[in-house]
């Protein structure tokens, strides 16, 4: 990344132009599954993703779904199938899961990650039960860009 942006001058990624995502997330991803693939025949990888985060996910999730299986197809590799065990979660539930359910693997109240998700966006309740509302739409991206 810092070679990149700083010895070739690469401008900061953007919107419009994240040059970064195929070399820092998308190609380290799909050599680590093609791996798996070669060495065990097949592999299931889990994803967080939800059909609710926009229309273009929703469609993208439906295009690979098989009928009849929790299983969807990966979209590069044959023998790679997608598991998304939160995939009809709206991000209300998402929230309320995170703050009534789990206690994360790094020992921090999930409250703390709620405060700061409410500071990006400014819409981040406390979920204190199912009528009320949780964090709207805040995300922050990879390391570089947060």
């Amino acid at each position: 990344f810092w070679v990149n942006l700083i010895g070739r001058g690469y401008p900061a990624p953007n919107q419009n132009f994240r040059w970064c995502t195929e070399r820092l997330k998308i190609d380290p991803a799909d050599r680590f599954i093609e791996n798996q693939v070669s060495e065990h025949g097949e592999v299931i990888v889990i994803l967080g993703a939800r059909k609710a985060e926009s229309a273009t996910r929703e469609q993208v999730m439906e295009m690979h779904s098989i009928d009849g299986s929790v299983l969807s197809r990966h979209n590069k590799f044959a023998n790679a199938f997608v598991y998304t065990p939160i995939e009809d979660w709206i991000v209300d539930d998402v929230w309320t899961y995170l703050i009534q359910a789990v206690e994360n693997p790094w020992g921090k109240n999930n409250r703390d990650l709620a405060a700061l998700y409410q500071e990006a966006d400014d819409e981040c309740p406390m979920v204190i039960d199912t009528k009320t509302p949780s964090c709207g739409n805040s995300r922050f991206g990879c390391w570089t860009c947060t």
